[in-house]
């Protein structure tokens, strides 16, 4: 529940700072999660947040892909049937 709420804010927040932005009153360009970082916090922080980000999306990859391979493997009982 905490966890829905925390995201469903961080949502609205990036919507809002989006809208905030000069000209994108309305969603007409398309703004980047980096770009709205170096406008608020600067381009220092922009680096900081662009790594952080890249590293939570190749923590994804890596977890979906130890996921797929845990059902796709063969287990030690039946080595012919994957999905056991």
């Amino acid at each position: 529940m905490v966890t829905t709420i925390l995201t469903g804010a961080a949502a609205l927040f990036i919507v809002e700072s989006m809208a905030s932005i000069e000209g994108n009153e309305d969603f007409e360009a398309s703004i980047e999660f980096s770009t709205i970082a170096e406008l608020f916090l600067g381009p220092r922080w922009r680096w900081v947040i662009q790594i952080i980000l890249y590293i939570t999306l190749q923590t994804q990859v890596i977890i979906s892909l130890i996921e797929s391979f845990q059902v796709t493997l063969p287990s030690a009982e039946n080595p012919f049937d994957p999905l056991t």
